[in-house]
């Protein structure tokens, strides 16, 4: 019973989180970037594809706030601590062609396997598709300047994961 209390307390806390992101859009949320990823993102990342099979999860939903503004896809782009991924037996994973080099310590990576989970929903392959939209959508020029802004393109996120997709 405390377990299920405390999951549910967990993913209303990600959606507040989520919601802060989404509507102060223009906060600098650099001084807290660091506990966001240790109490939000990286508890869960890599458990994305097996957690995220028949709705988007919490989590998934607040990437996916990330990949609107081009002034957060440097958080998408953080690599993952090696502890996170040492224990992670994910399930559905994505094609690994053997000359590539790992993508594992990404997040996307974890994003981009759903869509190979057994099963997956078309709510959950929707988001996944949306994220990838708005990395490749380049719309006015506000959007570019925040792109510039954070120094890393859409497309450079989405790139390393084309051959596998």
């Amino acid at each position: 019973h405390c377990i299920s209390t405390l999951k549910i307390l967990r993913q209303l806390a990600i959606r507040r989180v989520s919601e802060c992101f989404e509507s102060y859009s223009e906060y600098d949320f650099n001084p807290f970037q660091e506990e966001v990823f240790q109490s939000v993102v990286w508890p869960q990342v890599v458990r994305l594809p097996q957690e995220s099979i028949q709705h988007p999860t919490p989590l998934m939903k607040l990437l996916l706030t990330w990949s609107k503004f081009p002034r957060y896809f440097s958080l998408l782009n953080q690599p993952i601590p090696d502890q996170i991924t040492q224990g992670s037996t994910d399930s559905a994973s994505l094609p690994h062609p053997p000359h590539a080099p790992s993508l594992t310590s990404s997040i996307l990576y974890y994003v981009y396997s759903c869509l190979f989970s057994p099963g997956v929903s078309h709510s959950v392959t929707a988001v996944v598709m949306e994220m990838t939209s708005n990395f490749l959508n380049d719309e006015g020029q506000e959007r570019k300047m925040e792109t510039e802004e954070s120094g890393l393109s859409g497309y450079q996120l989405v790139v390393p994961f084309v051959p596998q997709l």
